[in-house]
């Protein structure tokens, strides 16, 4: 496997769900914040995650940088 093509290696990983990625993305553009909470953002559940963005007032923003990075109207350091 050590030889294998990326993408051959990249197939055998397994996706994340829907809700490990909004997880994913609200742990990697508040990085800070989460760390301040949990170890790994996969400590804390999916509303747990949700809840703490909107209780402090981060949610929208993070939203509206994902729509942005789905459009490809967005880079990178204006994510993070």
């Amino acid at each position: 496997m050590a030889n294998a093509p990326l993408d051959v290696i990249l197939e055998e990983v397994p996706r994340m769900t829907y809700k490990e990625s909004i997880k994913y993305f609200l742990g990697v553009t508040n990085g800070d914040f989460y760390n301040s909470k949990a170890d790994n953002i996969f400590e804390l559940t999916y509303e747990e995650v949700i809840r703490l963005s909107k209780d402090n007032n981060f949610y929208e923003d993070t939203k509206n940088k994902l729509k942005r990075l789905i459009k490809g109207n967005i880079k990178y350091n204006e994510i993070v």
